[in-house]
């Protein structure tokens, strides 16, 4: 996230694949700890396209609108593949 005071400039489907993982996360039998959960984080961040907006700080959210629909099935299929990879090979 890059930080200019007002505005800030954001993947705005950072916070939402944090909190999906979150949940999903609860359900599942593997290690829940910080470096499991931010690997997952990452590796579903890095197959989903991203979705940059520009915003003032507070706002994030409301960036996301419409695309989060369109986009939610590939989330939660690239949240399944990236808990299968990090509860095989944890990297602690």
């Amino acid at each position: 996230m890059l930080d200019s005071g007002k505005f800030v400039l954001v993947n705005a489907l950072e916070e939402v694949v944090k909190n999906e993982v979150r949940t999903v996360l609860r359900n599942v039998d593997m290690c829940k700890c910080d470096k499991c959960y931010y690997d997952v984080c990452a590796l579903v961040l890095n197959s989903l396209k991203p979705n940059y907006a520009t915003t003032e700080k507070g706002a994030v959210l409301a960036k996301v609108g419409s695309s989060l629909a369109d986009i939610r099935t590939e989330m939660m299929i690239e949240i399944g593949k990236s808990i299968g990879l990090v509860s095989k090979s944890p990297r602690h």
